[in-house]
């Protein structure tokens, strides 16, 4: 765990855990969560099995949850973690050009309750970066690419907390290549 120095500009670790043993053979993007009073982990086991881990802020036992999906040799294979304004935990990963991965758990801050789901049911099959983020209002939106290399677009669905459900955010993708192209665009930042 590392929080920013502003006297040195730097990075510095202020904690450190073992949690588990990971899958080192080849990259691939773990996320890192804290959202008070909880931290999450998002990561591949040694054995390839998409992980959930949970602590209490203050405390150094980590709960972890195995996740039905197993990574293959694909560094594109990343995975992005969220918590709504209920509490409820989001997870996506594990795709390249593939059905969307998709759990949130059926009761708030409880890694042991995930169940997987669609999030809209369309633009699903081909799914590439999944993205999670938060807007200043703090509403939960979820970015990823449904294509493939050279003919992807990229969408964003917006969370309704209360509802319990996504909606797209734009009634047409953010960038479409047009079946000739497609955008590589970087993560959105507040």
């Amino acid at each position: 765990i590392a929080q920013h120095d502003p006297v040195s500009t730097h990075l510095k670790v202020v904690e450190e855990f073992t949690i588990a043993e990971v899958w080192s053979g080849h990259p691939v993007g773990f996320d890192l969560l804290t959202s008070d009073p909880f931290q999450y982990i998002a990561f591949y086991d040694q054995h390839r099995n998409m992980c959930i881990a949970r602590r209490k802020l203050g405390e150094s036992d980590w709960t972890t949850t195995i996740l039905p999906s197993k990574v293959g040799w694909d560094s594109h294979n990343g995975i992005s973690i969220a918590v709504d304004r209920a509490g409820y935990l989001h997870v996506s990963g594990n795709m390249h050009v593939d059905t969307l991965v998709y759990f949130r758990s059926a009761l708030p801050n409880n890694i042991q309750s995930f169940e997987r789901m669609p999030m809209l049911g369309y633009d699903e099959y081909r799914v590439t970066y999944p993205q999670f983020f938060k807007n200043t209002e703090g509403e939960l939106f979820f970015q990823y690419r449904d294509g493939s290399s050279g003919n992807g677009i990229t969408y964003i669905n917006q969370y309704d907390s209360e509802g319990k459900k996504w909606s797209r955010m734009l009634s047409q993708g953010l960038f479409d290549g047009e079946g000739e192209t497609n955008a590589y665009p970087n993560n959105p930042v507040l």
